[in-house]
């Protein structure tokens, strides 16, 4: 009985516990995006969003570069307290075949390079020739910091 008590002073005392308060939100405006050498010189890129989640469009240039490169970064209007998780997934259907060829990822992205001020996309090991000229790709990402 002494233990019931004890218990309903300190929650008189303290208030009744509630839920822990969600982050504050992010700036609803859109982030800055640069295409990288993967998406080739004269590359056409834009995105559609806010630092949180969005869809980013690219149609490549002539001489796009593979095995790593950047094929865009991505620049926070508002940086992030730490840095968000970063979810990406094709937006459309060529995109979504350009995703994986023969096993090897045609892009990622490494979460230890998703900075409170931004993140890259890289083709992946299995872009080793250029993309073609004047193709078109999309993908939706989510920025969440839980």
């Amino acid at each position: 009985m002494k233990k019931m008590t004890t218990l309903a002073i300190l929650l008189t005392a303290c208030g009744t516990p509630s839920s822990p308060s969600p982050p504050p939100p992010h700036t609803s405006a859109a982030p800055t995006i640069a295409a990288g050498p993967s998406a080739g010189t004269g590359a056409v890129i834009d995105v559609d969003g806010s630092d949180e989640r969005g869809t980013i469009h690219l149609t490549t240039g002539t001489g796009s570069t593979g095995n790593r490169a950047a094929l865009f970064t991505v620049t926070f209007a508002e940086a992030f307290n730490a840095p968000p998780v970063l979810f990406v997934e094709a937006a459309d259907e060529n995109t979504e075949n350009l995703n994986i060829a023969n096993g090897i990822p045609m892009w990622a992205f490494d979460q230890a390079e998703v900075v409170t001020t931004g993140w890259v996309l890289r083709s992946g090991g299995g872009i080793n020739t250029a993309l073609g000229v004047g193709e078109h790709y999309s993908w939706n990402y989510s920025a969440n910091t839980f």
